[in-house]
């Protein structure tokens, strides 16, 4: 089991229960100052945390388990439904059915902007001091 808090549990057993990543953070949390927007993107940030998602997906196992329900058999189903749309010249449906099979294997990633008004959660462009950082171990390593 994930070392969590109480709150981040309780976070955690919310979502699993069905509740928007927000209702399930206000729930957990104090947020009684917080505005709606303020509460989501901080719900957001804690639903990423690799602590978080680890513990969902121990409360999930079971379930899947007893429901006999894998990745594979996700896929395929994927696979069929693709396969039967465009059969049926039904196309759209078809690249759904693909790009959903290709975001299920970790194909896309959803890139998501939470820049805040006060832009204190605006990414960092830290492309140069990565650039850097190679380029001085490699000269280190000479």
């Amino acid at each position: 089991m994930a070392n969590l808090t109480i709150r981040q549990e309780k976070f955690c057993q919310n979502l699993e229960s069905g509740m928007t990543q927000t209702g399930a953070y206000r729930d957990a949390y104090d947020t009684g100052n917080m505005t709606e927007k303020s509460a989501g993107e901080r719900a957001c940030v804690l639903a990423k945390n690799s602590g978080i998602r680890a513990r969902r997906e121990e409360l999930r196992a079971p379930v899947l388990e007893k429901l006999g329900y894998t990745i594979e058999k996700h896929l395929q189903e994927l696979y069929d439904l693709a396969k039967k749309a465009a059969e049926a010249g039904q196309f759209t449906p078809a690249v759904q059915a693909i790009i959903n099979r290709g975001k299920c294997s970790g194909f896309y990633v959803e890139k998501v902007d939470h820049t805040s008004s006060d832009s204190s959660m605006s990414p960092k462009d830290n492309s140069l001091a990565v650039l850097d950082a190679i380029k001085n171990k490699y000269n280190d390593s000479k």
